[in-house]
């Protein structure tokens, strides 16, 4: 008969003071056909809100990570923070970063959005990485 209220609010309550929820969502791996190829990555253009966020610099950290085999090791990888840089106004219109310049290479490579902030909230909309074909090993 006891009735919980999970994940209610942007910051963990349990503890005195609040403590960030750590929060995280990643991809699975992305190849360019079927993994015979390997591919090199040098750019990311993020597309995130942190609409409803109390921080007044609320930021997520885009990783991008590459491996040659399904089931090896992560051999490269490369961080990029996504800030707000303007607070939203009454029309909803957020500037972000609005690109990151990476330099990967692998056969495949996942994606991974993170924060680990008080006051943060934000929803992932569709990134885009711009990647080409590197050759074959």
């Amino acid at each position: 008969g006891v009735l919980y209220a999970h994940e209610n609010g942007l910051n963990d309550g349990s503890t005195s003071p609040s403590s960030a929820i750590n929060a995280h969502i990643e991809s699975s791996q992305i190849d360019i056909g079927d993994g015979e190829n390997f591919l090199f990555l040098d750019r990311l253009i993020p597309d995130i809100t942190f609409n409803g966020s109390t921080d007044d610099s609320p930021a997520a950290t885009f990783t991008l990570k590459t491996r040659n085999f399904p089931g090896g090791n992560y051999l490269q990888s490369d961080d990029s923070s996504v800030e707000q840089s303007v607070a939203e106004t009454s029309t909803v219109v957020e500037q972000f970063t609005d690109q990151a310049f990476v330099r990967l290479r692998g056969r495949s490579f996942a994606l991974k959005v993170a924060s680990s902030q008080t006051g943060i909230q934000w929803r992932l909309g569709t990134p885009r990485v711009q990647i080409r074909p590197d050759g074959r090993r």
